[in-house]
């Protein structure tokens, strides 16, 4: 999991949710059809068997290509978005041949809107619930308008509380149903909440820290304050210092000033005397 982000992580965990959540309603649901078609002589044709049991496959392919390559945020949703579209797809397909808009209607669609919306980024995921109105809808104009044939697992008059296999396929559609959605909201329940106590021990070590941080704060802004109250006395000091340096400067200059004077006075007698020698020496000379 060499590169693997926080958020490639969360993604992951998300979509292991989801593929694990959805591989259990594919065995349960493709269970139940065998148990009502051998069992009560429901009659599921096989085409819908071998949707399922691809949509199936296709799950566990998809699974195993993740949890071998650990691909980038990026590239599950890249590739996992398409997958769900061709997935929907195939259970419209499944519909179709159940009769499903006649019969169960639209309470498997509920699944995926809640899924795709608990998986992917808000855009996607009303993209994908469009895609599920627009193949919900255009199966039943399509078998409206008679352009395809209507398929029923029970025909309109046996769809009554008198006729025991609609009555047992009904019930079973139903309670598995309900029980897997349960069962996919304790799974997201459960990832969130996980997710919550993450946070909530992250949280009490920011706690932790901030306090740490706020002591070390307090001893740099003492320490800091010893060293301003030192390097003051310390300038303090070395001002008296270049004051008393200054007075002494100033008490050298009017010395060497004084010097000077003096000097220069005796240079000026030397000359008068040196004139007067000058004098005295051309009058001695015959």
């Amino acid at each position: 999991m060499k590169n693997f982000t926080l958020k490639n992580i969360e993604i992951l965990e998300r979509f292991n949710t989801n593929m694990n959540q959805r591989v259990i309603i594919l065995v349960v649901y493709l269970l139940a059809m065998l148990i009502l078609k051998e069992g009560f002589g429901t009659p599921f044709p096989y085409i819908a068997f071998l949707v399922v049991f691809f949509m199936l496959l296709s799950s566990l392919v998809l699974m195993f290509y993740f949890d071998q390559f650990f691909p980038r945020e990026k590239t599950i949703l890249t590739v996992y978005f398409p997958y769900v579209i061709l997935d929907i797809f195939c259970l419209t397909v499944v519909f179709y041949y159940i009769g499903g808009i006649a019969w169960i209607g639209f309470i498997f669609y509920s699944f995926y809107i809640v899924l795709n919306f608990m998986t992917f980024p808000r855009r996607q995921a009303l993209f994908l619930t469009v895609w599920i109105l627009f193949l919900y809808l255009g199966l039943v104009l399509l078998q409206y308008f008679q352009i395809f044939p209507s398929f029923f697992l029970f025909l309109p008059g046996s769809q009554t509380l008198f006729h025991l296999p609609y009555v047992i396929a009904t019930v079973i559609a139903y309670i598995s149903t309900l029980i897997l959605v349960a069962y996919y909201t304790r799974g997201f329940y459960q990832l969130y909440f996980n997710k919550i106590l993450e946070l909530q021990k992250i949280k009490e070590i920011l706690e932790k820290e901030s306090v740490f941080l706020e002591r070390r704060v307090e001893s740099k802004k003492t320490g800091l304050e010893k060293e301003r109250e030192t390097l003051q006395k310390r300038i303090e000091k070395r001002e008296k210092e270049l004051e008393q340096e200054e007075m002494t400067f100033r008490e050298r200059a009017e010395e060497l000033e004084r010097f000077k004077k003096i000097v220069l006075g005796r240079e000026e007698k030397l000359e008068g005397l040196q004139k007067e020698l000058n004098v005295l020496q051309r009058k001695l000379k015959p």
